[in-house]
């Protein structure tokens, strides 16, 4: 649902309003990105990240008019460390105040109830918060707005010049919790008093008594241009010595005076306690994050859009890469998808490593590698993203462990990453998981629930015992693992030292696949050992018994029809796959690039016994299909010998003790 009524109401006209509290909806997105183009102008450098993000983190009130347009909207941030980047240093000074981020009213609507709402909804969250007032910007020759928000009671207390570039100017606010504010009372005392003065003078400042005026001039080129006046905002309104009374439009005093311009009054108080304007000036850094692209988003299973913050701190729950909402991001899912690095200490164990091989009777073929992770811990390529979800759960003093489903695999590698930072694994295995993957896991320290039935009843099983456990996270495909799973294009590549031309990838739920796509595309993007550099071809390969992917492929559709598995390779032996719809649709865009092949069951004891014969690698039966489709490409002439060709090896014979770990 788009929103929440909380009250209807009419205007002096009789005309319906809708106020309601707003969800992170695509919808929204656009209704809120439509209101900032009018109010701000096309060029406005806000990205529906932006907007999602004071959703989630706050609250956020629209007003929508009879025909379900949103008109008016104002959006409140309850923590100064989620506020702009650039407005922090002032919230610092005033930790002791929550933040009011965005404010828009459609020009139609600012001289009536809408606005006399949105300045009701304003009081009323301040009034009900334990913190003692509200803050925000507003540019200053924005007078509208200037005068909206004096009609809530803000009163100026700070100017920050060029907080958003050259000319980019913004007063700092604040909003006392009181629902009668006294000092907004005085405007029409200073009105008097300026009018007995008889000071408006052609001067920009002026002293008078315990006062101090500025006169500002609201077209933009002007106020922008004028050194002395901006010199004088910063030292008056910063300097300790001086607070924010009122802003005073001029024509109050003087009929003829110039509509744009108004009398800002300052009064001289000692006991003010902010910083000098030189502290607003430094520059801040702009993400609390280290290589994460916060732009990314993500959609839960509500059908809600969400940042990679918000995923992460709510990571009990299963999040997707969120379709595009518009042509503004650059590709639909080519994001910066790195894992968090500050405040976690990352838990190491994963390991995998490039094998070159050569194929029987193909000695032409001098290209082609074994991208092997059964020389990881658990002889899974799951290792990778598991330290990640590890090294986040270690880090959550609230969370006693996770629970997910899993086919085998990454059942022993979430158990392996538990127990390494102490913590509990519940794994719940489809009926048909082989004795010997039952065993791997309860070696690595994991707690086996057998579900009767397949993998996806496993994956409702497992749900309904995080939901029965408020101290477990679900670890299924969450983001943390996606993120794991993007990670391994970065560490393929380096040890390439190029990128690969062709990458057979065994495919269940596909999360790997998809991993891949996401971490190639962002290398590529930002130009990583190159700017020339092309996408590899992504073959993803399943076999005959469980291939909802490629069978919806063909029938030239991206809806997944489940199917009940039947095969030995029980590690993507998934009938309603996780990531189906989003592969299909990347490939019928890219057709290129990526690829989706299904091969024969009876093939794959011969693919087990060449893998072995080849590489000396013991490879379980799941990911010997890419063996298989390697062969066929070759048959086909659709590989040459100079194309750098990988093949993903994850899931070696569990019967040899696994490696130390090392952290």
């Amino acid at each position: 649902m788009d929103f929440t009524p909380k009250k209807s109401f009419h205007d002096s006209d009789g005309r319906f309003f809708l106020l309601a509290k707003l969800a992170p909806t695509s919808k929204i997105c656009r209704d809120i990105d439509r209101l900032y183009k009018i109010g701000f102008g096309e060029k406005l450098p806000l990205l529906y990240v932006d907007h999602i993000r004071m959703i989630e983190k706050g609250v956020s009130f629209g007003v929508f008019n009879e025909l379900n347009e949103m008109i008016a909207f104002r959006s409140f941030l309850f923590d100064w460390k989620q506020s702009n980047p650039l407005d922090k240093p002032f919230f610092q000074a005033h930790e002791n105040y929550f933040y009011s981020n965005h404010t828009v009213v459609h020009p139609n609507y600012r001289n009536g109830e809408v606005a006399n709402i949105i300045a009701e909804v304003t009081r009323m969250q301040v009034c009900e918060k334990e913190k003692r007032g509200l803050r925000t910007s507003v540019s200053p020759w924005n007078l509208m707005g200037l005068s909206f928000h004096g009609k809530s009671g803000f009163r100026i207390c700070s100017f920050v010049p060029n907080m958003f570039g050259t000319g980019e100017h913004r007063f700092q606010m604040v909003l006392e919790k009181n629902k009668k504010p006294d000092w907004y009372q005085k405007r029409s005392y200073y009105i008097k008093l300026l009018r007995d003065e008889k000071l408006v003078t052609g001067d920009h400042v002026e002293d008078w008594g315990e006062y101090k005026y500025i006169k500002l001039v609201s077209q933009k080129k002007t106020f922008s241009e004028n050194n002395n006046l901006i010199k004088n905002l910063s030292i008056y309104l910063n300097d300790k010595y001086y607070d924010g009374i009122s802003l005073v439009p001029e024509r109050f005093l003087d009929s003829e005076s110039e509509e744009n311009s108004a009398l800002l009054i300052l009064k001289k108080n000692k006991n003010k306690n902010i910083r000098r304007s030189e502290y607003f000036c430094k520059e801040i850094k702009q993400s609390t994050f280290s290589e994460i692209n916060i732009n990314t988003l993500y959609k839960n299973l509500k059908g809600e859009i969400h940042t990679i913050e918000y995923a992460l701190e709510n990571a009990d729950q299963c999040f997707e890469i969120a379709p595009p909402i518009s042509d503004r991001v650059i590709s639909p899912d080519s994001s910066n998808i790195l894992p968090l690095k500050d405040n976690l200490k990352m838990v190491k164990f994963a390991k995998s490593k490039l094998v070159k091989i050569v194929p029987n009777n193909c000695e032409k073929y001098k290209n082609i590698f074994a991208f092997d992770s059964t020389v990881s811990y658990t002889g899974s390529i799951k290792d990778h993203a598991t330290e990640l979800v590890a090294s986040f759960v270690k880090a959550q003093d609230h969370i006693d462990g996770l629970v997910l489903a899993s086919t085998g695999n990454m059942g022993a590698s979430e158990a392996a990453g538990m127990t390494f930072i102490e913590k509990k694994a519940h794994i719940f295995l489809p009926e048909s998981t082989p004795e010997w993957k039952i065993a791997k896991i309860e070696k690595y320290g994991g707690k086996v629930h057998v579900v009767k039935g397949n993998y996806d009843q496993a994956v409702l099983k497992a749900r309904a015992f995080v939901e029965d456990n408020k101290k477990l996270i679900y670890g299924g495909e969450t983001v943390l693992r996606l993120c794991g799973n993007t990670l391994l294009a970065k560490i393929m590549v380096d040890q390439l030292e190029d990128y690969p031309d062709f990458l057979f990838i065994p495919v269940g739920d596909g999360a790997q696949y998809y991993g891949f796509l996401l971490g190639f595309n962002y290398l590529i993007e930002k130009g990583y050992l190159g700017h020339r550099k092309r996408l590899p071809s992504l073959v993803g390969v399943q076999v005959d018994g469980a291939n909802p992917i490629y069978k919806s492929f063909q029938d030239g559709t991206d809806q997944i029809q489940p199917i009940v598995p039947q095969t030995s390779a029980d590690a993507i032996a998934i009938g309603n796959p996780l990531y189906g719809k989003k592969i299909i649709n990347w490939i019928s865009r890219n057709p290129g690039r990526g690829e989706i092949m299904s091969v024969s069951e009876q093939g794959i004891p011969k693919a087990q016994s060449e893998i072995e014969d080849v590489s000396g690698i013991r490879l379980e039966a799941s990911s010997s299909v890419v063996w298989i489709a390697l062969q066929e490409k070759i048959k086909r002439n659709q590989i040459s010998k100079e194309n750098k060709t990988v093949l993903l090896f994850t899931g070696g014979l569990f019967e040899s003790p696994p490696n130390e770990p090392h952290f």
